[in-house]
């Protein structure tokens, strides 16, 4: 792969992706570039992912707690014996968080809301992929859209996990992404005459204490036009970057107990650094995505909406 096809990937954003840009800038440049070497699942990752299929299969069927179990499992990307004991995660664990979510939460929202269907498929971790001017991209995935099942209105069902104790609204209300997700819902409340304005609840499970919290946040049409604005500026920041170099924000060299991967070495330049990095895809999900849509398209739509 040569340096031109290793520059393409920093064109390709996401919900993470931003968030390390604002950590370090040059960290985002060479873990960009490095991710076709693949990423490593940690049961970290599998707890999340397999919860949130666990969780999602509940809606699927309709509360068959056996099936949701299945799913969970299946979505266990780490070895079955794997786990984090001080942080309460592994599969045993995960079962035991599923079944807490059936017992306490299934009921209450399965009485109003039932899990949208989008081309054919349930809602679960729809994908999506903005263009953005300059072959920038956006894309990302939603883990549950519901839908209510006499109003017409949908919401987003945000499923995190956190290995903390004390959790604060500030973590989450104004949170890039969840306002992202108000693109997609949008197309498709056009599509379908819903309401535009929706609500994304954070469901956050805090693995050590083994119980939810719920952040359920509106999410309105001048906050998806202020998210577009800010979308493309970071476009704009990074295409700056390219030109003058991605600057390292030495405050960020150390941070949850850990140095850095790239600490010492990401003074070297790319050329010593990204010799040898084999063609690969820049995410393990693909490029297949259920919506595709177009900043310009997405930009107008919202501004109409924001002046009626």
């Amino acid at each position: 792969m040569d340096m031109l096809d290793l520059d393409s990937k920093v064109n390709e954003l996401s919900h993470s992706s931003l968030n390390l840009l604002h950590t370090c800038p040059r960290k985002f440049e060479l873990y960009r570039k490095q991710l076709a070497e693949g990423q490593r699942t940690t049961v970290d990752m599998s707890f999340g992912s397999a919860l949130g299929a666990g969780i999602a299969e509940l809606f699927v069927t309709g509360g068959d707690l056996n099936l949701s179990k299945l799913a969970m499992l299946v979505a266990w990307d780490s070895e079955l014996w794997a786990e984090k004991d001080k942080a309460k995660k592994s599969i045993t664990y995960c079962e035991l968080a599923l079944e807490k979510f059936y017992h306490q939460h299934y009921p209450l929202l399965s009485e109003e809301w039932k899990i949208a269907t989008f081309k054919g498929r349930p809602a679960e971790e729809l994908g999506f992929k903005i263009s953005l001017p300059d072959n920038y991209s956006y894309r990302g995935y939603v883990d549950i859209v519901l839908e209510h099942k006499e109003e017409k209105k949908y919401k987003v069902l945000e499923l995190k996990t956190t290995g903390s104790y004390f959790l604060d609204i500030a973590m989450y209300k104004n949170s890039f992404q969840g306002v992202g997700y108000g693109v997609v819902l949008d197309y498709l409340a056009q599509e379908s005459g819903y309401a535009s304005d929706y609500y994304v609840d954070y469901l956050v499970y805090k693995t050590k204490s083994m119980d939810y919290e719920t952040y359920p946040f509106l999410k309105t049409n001048v906050q998806r036009v202020n998210w577009l604005s800010q979308l493309y500026n970071q476009t704009k920041v990074i295409t700056l970057y390219k030109q003058d170099g991605f600057p390292m924000h030495g405050e960020s060299c150390f941070s949850y107990m850990r140095q850095c991967e790239y600490f010492g070495i990401c003074e070297m330049s790319n050329e010593a650094l990204l010799a040898g990095v084999e063609t690969g895809e820049s995410s393990g999900r693909g490029e297949n995505f259920d919506f595709y849509l177009d900043f310009e398209d997405l930009i107008t739509g919202q501004l109409k909406g924001a002046m009626e």
